[in-house]
């Protein structure tokens, strides 16, 4: 007989219940369920010389640059 088939009766003979190889198995992460973002839309206003910004409308913090209020954006957790 074919050494292939030995090996592959072998395989057969010594097979483990599936229940205990699962348990040997890496977990795999859990994939939580898809989100749904809502669109921000963000508007800069110079007011007495200062930068306002608002997301959707709503006051949000004030800088003194435009640079600066778009780095203060970038920085935040989103």
């Amino acid at each position: 007989m074919n050494y292939f088939w030995e090996r592959a009766k072998e395989a057969i003979r010594n097979q483990k219940p599936i229940k205990e190889v699962e348990d040997k198995l890496p977990k795999l992460p859990v994939i939580p369920e898809e989100k749904e973002f809502k669109e921000i839309t963000y508007d800069f206003r110079n007011v007495g010389g200062h930068i306002e910004v608002f997301a959707n409308g709503e006051f949000q913090y004030s800088a003194d640059t435009m640079k600066e209020a778009h780095e203060m954006l970038l920085s935040e957790d989103l």
